[in-house]
């Protein structure tokens, strides 16, 4: 039972000023047959066997800003809290990116890598992801929404507007 993810082609550093950290990350790797380049990944043990990390992934035209903070309950489950900015990459040439399909369904024009943009915070506990406050752009449409995710399937509503 469980999830399995198989990750290829890693290519990481990883350094430390020293052992009490913090820990940078940098490089890429494949997973689900997608290419991520991990930047500036900063992680840190705090109080309590707490955990900060944050920093920035790109992928196909993409780049998620994330920070996030894990937490342990009384019972001993632990959960991850955080907030999470998607927007569109701009190192990449549109005319030749990936997200072509995307230009067409949501009336994106090529170079505009600021026609996608989405916030969340999220918490991650119990195998099930919970994004609240989310508020996305893709091209001329634009919303909120609350989402929660897990195995069995997802919930949420999300609300279109202008």
């Amino acid at each position: 039972m469980g999830i399995n993810h198989q990750i290829e082609n890693v290519n990481l550093r990883f350094s430390a000023a020293s052992l009490a950290g913090p820990f940078y990350l940098n490089g890429e790797l494949t997973t689900a047959e997608m290419d991520i380049l991990a930047e500036s990944i900063v992680i840190e043990f705090g109080s309590h066997s707490n955990v900060r990390a944050r920093g920035d992934l790109k992928t196909n035209g993409l780049v998620v800003r994330f920070s996030m903070t894990s937490a342990e309950e009384d019972k001993g489950l632990s959960h991850w809290a955080g907030e999470v900015k998607v927007s569109g990459d701009e190192d990449v040439d549109w005319s030749y990116s990936q997200l072509t399909w995307m230009q067409v369904l949501f009336g994106l024009t090529k170079g505009e890598s600021d026609s996608i943009q989405g916030t969340s915070k999220f918490l991650l506990q119990d195998g099930m992801l919970s994004l609240t406050d989310a508020n996305f752009r893709l091209g001329e449409i634009k919303g909120t929404g609350v989402i929660s995710l897990e195995r069995g399937g997802f919930q949420g509503q999300v609300d279109l507007g202008h």
